[in-house]
């Protein structure tokens, strides 16, 4: 849940990032510049509910926030430069 929570922060924050550097994380652990909602299931639903209750500041619902990182990675993916 740690790493979703993260991603939506550096979203939310407008942080200026290497997007190489997220690049290859993302290929380093064999993953697209994307999260699949298909990987939601009812238990990570529910430890996102339980990770929520420390962090009043996120979304309740799991689907908006790979909603909204994959908005800002599609945006990434698209820029040349630091984003």
């Amino acid at each position: 849940m740690k790493d979703y929570d993260d991603l939506f922060r550096i979203k939310k924050s407008k942080i200026a990032i290497d997007r190489s550097i997220l690049k290859r994380l993302f290929e380093s652990k064999g993953l697209d510049f994307d999260l699949k909602k298909s990987w939601i299931s009812e238990e990570m639903n529910k430890r996102w509910q339980k990770h929520i209750k420390n962090y009043h500041d996120l979304p309740s619902n799991l689907e908006e926030v790979f909603e909204e990182i994959n908005d800002w990675l599609l945006s990434l993916k698209k820029s040349k430069t630091r984003e």
